[in-house]
């Protein structure tokens, strides 16, 4: 088991189940991933990504050789899949019931805090047609950077909306990029005092990074840009 006690896993079981993820998406999909190993002497990483596709979070893992941990809904941990997860490192996010008062935020600082990488998906919720939301972005993970003083790098995931798109039941063979941008520079931001405006700027500067990195048929449209200024 995991060194950190708060929120354990199973670390054979975790890469039983990223060596099935690459194998899967190796017999579904064409991927690559740029720039992964560049990050081998920084700990902890906040990876911030764009989300298109259920395949997102297997892509992630499966571009990484050390273990990324992600946050998801209480109601996916229910049963052996349930159990499954938890032993792969997906942390529950309760809403409801006794641990409902552990904030998102808190969770994830925790997971850092105990060495591990996480990866946030920054629009929160799937874009049906692949395109970029910015104004969908809140400013979790810049807070979640702020007190946990993690390395933050924005992640670029280009074609996986074509793989297994929103409402989709079977996948299709494309190909997938997974493009690792360079660690944001945060000094400033971590020097100054955390509050809306300091978070909301750090927030534009992660969108914007991970905007840079999708292709032209991805990228945010002005009106996103709008709606996330407004």
């Amino acid at each position: 088991m995991s060194k950190h006690k708060k929120y354990p896993f199973s670390l054979p079981s975790y890469w039983f189940a990223v060596n099935t993820c690459r194998f899967v998406l190796f017999c579904c999909n064409s991927f690559r991933f740029t720039k992964r190993d560049k990050f081998k002497n920084m700990k902890p990483i906040i990876f911030v990504a764009n989300h298109t596709s259920h395949f997102d979070p297997p892509l992630i893992v499966s571009s990484r050789n050390r273990p990324v941990r992600f946050l998801a809904k209480s109601a996916l941990f229910k049963g052996l899949l349930g159990a499954g997860m938890k032993s792969w490192g997906q942390v529950p996010v309760y809403k409801t019931g006794k641990m409902a008062g552990i904030s998102v935020i808190k969770i994830a600082i925790d997971v850092l805090l105990g060495g591990w990488d996480i990866c946030l998906f920054v629009e929160g919720t799937r874009s049906t047609d692949g395109v970029f939301k910015p104004h969908r972005a809140k400013t979790g993970a810049a807070t979640i950077a702020h007190r946990s003083k993690a390395y933050v790098v924005p992640v670029g995931i280009i074609g996986s909306h074509n793989a297994f798109p929103k409402g989709s039941k079977l996948p299709k063979r494309c190909h997938i990029d997974i493009v690792f941008g360079d660690p944001l520079d945060a000094e400033e931001f971590f020097n100054n005092k955390l509050n809306s405006q300091t978070a909301k700027v750090f927030t534009e500067k992660i969108v914007r990074s991970i905007d840079e990195l999708l292709p032209e048929n991805q990228k945010a449209l002005p009106e996103s840009w709008e709606r996330f200024k407004g």
